[in-house]
């Protein structure tokens, strides 16, 4: 499916456009073209259209069209000024809907009013799309043309009431399924969005945050913007946590029974809250370039440079980046992702932005293993670090200009260690998993207090004791698989936490599994399942297997340092704390000298959360500059 046929998101395409209208002349970033819908008395009669130019300080009345180019191989003819244009069935269906029998209707349809054939007339276009969709009185998002789609949905929400109203339905235990008759409101408001690709489209993103009015029209039904945000309860989200930003995922606060529609109603809430960005409304406005990427990193664009061009009319400050369909896309991926980190003066970019580095199985194979891919997100899990969670590194970053246009990212920093015992993946998070990854030196301390039983979990690994350290290593450990952090909202492990819970998981090493959750209640600590997931210390969730649930792995440094690190991690890899990050990192030589590296990813290291790499003491002979391509 692509996008309506705008600049590069739909490549002009011969086999479709059987001839281009004759255009009138137009002056890019003054002028546009609109479109005029002649009427008809019957639906089955031929569109007949004509191009008129208009100014965009002073345009006339018009209604701007968003819609799903559609299936190529589906054709359909418009008359304009006696040529017989090419258009997808689609759009063929959305004029005839739009078609006034007795009027003409003023329009700005994309596919028609921007020359095609005209790269520059496209690219120069880009440019001033904002504007275009400013100026027109409505925009016009069509879903499709079955009335049933907008009449159903209606009908659900009538029935249903707000997403909030849903949500709090199903808050007790008890009734955490829908009946039938509540199934089937659900999934007749919901095929508005699962069976409608307009949702996650590049430049429909842009054209509904910008224009003053949105309609829905589905056949000859209709539903207003405002019913649907209503429904969604945007308002109150936006004033209760903000607009979400690069680090945070909308609906990331709410939805807790209805997590199976998550997806399908993230992406009209994601739009809602951009219209409010763009218009300057709600807490925490977001419309940083690196938010707005983030924001709509799932949504498609048939030509992946529009990941960046078409978003840019989104955002705040575009620093320095314009469109230009002459570079590759290799060349526009890594000239944003220089001027980005330029623009911050930090690896945040890198190190808390959503996209996955190495292991995305979709990523390009041309960028750098630096360079997000912006076509293919992945289901990166960043080690969260805002609000001053973690501090591993100094706070700016200088990068050396020269290198980047090569690929090269060149960067100080200080050399940790390096990954020596890498444990595997278990199936799925649990006590298992802890006894798996747990050091032979914590278990034989078990063993050694009779319980015996821990003795097939031994590994013979010898994995070093850290150099140097007198503190208790059981709590190093539990420390680590829960990134010494809590959940809801992320924070830090307070030292009262820490020696409160120290006891206990003494006393769960050396206890029968069965007795598991026993040694929890004991202790206030009721929240802890029999998995050892969640201890719940009366302030927020401690997540014992919290790394693990995001599919990283335990592993142990050369010098016995415990660490959280990547899937696709492995021994020999190099730990690095590097200046602009806020987390350490982990890469992997390139060759036998480790003149160059690859990125992997952040990583937890116990011990080197906070600044300790940056000590005089302990940076003695480590600092040096590391070479990512």
């Amino acid at each position: 499916m692509k996008d309506s046929v705008l600049v590069s998101d739909n490549l002009w395409n011969e086999d479709i456009m059987d001839a281009q209208p004759a255009y009138p002349p137009i002056e890019p970033g003054k002028e546009f073209r609109i479109l005029k819908l002649l009427p008809a008395p019957r639906p089955t009669e031929d569109l007949v259209c004509e191009l008129e130019t208009a100014k965009l300080l002073s345009p006339p009345e018009f209604e701007a069209l968003s819609y799903v180019w559609g299936e190529t191989t589906n054709r359909s003819f418009v008359n304009i000024r006696g040529e017989r244009v090419g258009i997808t069935t689609n759009l063929d269906e959305a004029l005839r809907a739009l078609r006034d029998p007795d009027h003409d209707r003023v329009l700005w349809v994309d596919a028609l009013c921007i020359r095609q054939d005209d790269l520059e007339e496209r690219s120069k276009h880009v440019k001033c799309m904002k504007e275009v969709y400013a100026a027109c009185i409505r925009d016009l998002l069509w879903l499709g043309s079955e009335d049933s789609i907008i009449a159903n949905a209606r009908q659900g929400m009538i029935e249903l009431g707000t997403l909030s109203d849903i949500d709090r339905r199903f808050e007790d235990p008890e009734r955490q399924e829908p009946n039938p008759i509540e199934w089937r409101h659900f999934l007749a408001f919901f095929e508005i969005f699962q069976s409608c690709p307009v949702w996650n489209r590049i430049w429909i993103m842009q054209e509904v945050s910008f224009a003053p009015e949105v309609q829905l029209l589905a056949g000859h039904t209709s539903m207003s913007w405002t019913e649907l945000e209503d429904f969604l309860d945007t308002e109150q989200y936006v004033q209760r946590y903000g607009i979400p930003d690069a680090f945070h995922a909308p609906l990331a606060h709410e939805m807790r029974t209805l997590k199976a529609f998550s997806d399908s109603i993230v992406y009209p809430h994601i739009l809602a809250h951009q219209r409010r960005a763009v218009k300057g409304g709600g807490r925490g406005l977001g419309g940083s370039l690196l938010d707005v990427l983030a924001r709509f990193r799932h949504a498609e664009a048939t030509d992946a440079r529009d990941k960046i061009y078409g978003l840019l009319g989104l955002c705040s400050d575009t620093i320095g980046i314009q469109s230009n369909y002459a570079l590759s896309l290799r060349d526009v991926y890594i000239d944003c992702s220089v001027k980005l980190i330029e623009h911050s003066g930090n690896l945040d970019l890198l190190c808390q932005g959503p996209w996955e580095p190495l292991g995305n199985q979709f990523r390009n194979p041309d960028l750098p293993s630096w360079c997000p891919d912006y076509e293919h997100p992945g289901t990166s899990r960043i080690l969260f670090a805002m609000r001053h969670i973690y501090a591993a590194g100094t706070d700016v970053v200088q990068i050396r200009r020269s290198t980047t246009l090569c690929g090269a990212l060149s960067l100080e920093g200080y050399a940790v260690d390096e990954l020596t015992v890498v444990r595997g993946m278990l199936r799925l998070p649990g006590v298992q998993t802890v006894l798996h990854w747990m050091p032979d030196q914590l278990l034989q301390r078990a063993i050694d207090k009779g319980h015996g039983n821990l003795a097939d979990s031994l590994k013979h690994d010898n994995i070093p004791s850290k150099l140097g350290h007198t503190g208790d290593r059981l709590e190093d450990y539990w420390r680590t698989l829960s990134l010494d952090s809590k959940r809801k909202p992320s924070r830090r492990l307070r030292t009262e936490e820490i020696a409160s819970l120290r006891g206990v998981f003494e006393r769960w090493l050396v206890t029968p599994l069965e007795q598991y959750s026993s040694v929890f209640e004991d202790h206030g600590h009721s929240g802890m399942k029999l998995d050892l997931s969640i201890v719940d210390s009366g302030s927020g969730d401690i997540d014992v297997l919290h790394g693990a649930r995001c599919g990283w792995r335990f592993a142990v440094s050369r010098e016995g340092l415990y660490c959280m690190v990547p899937r696709v991690a492995q021994p020999g890899d190099h730990i690095a704390v590097l200046a602009g990050a806020k987390v350490p990192v982990i890469l992997r030589p390139r060759d036998a000298q480790a003149s160059s590296f690859t990125w992997l990813g952040t990583c937890y290291v116990h011990g080197f959360m906070d600044g300790e790499a940056l000590d005089a003491k302990t940076s003695a002979g480590r600092k040096r500059r590391y070479e990512v391509i």
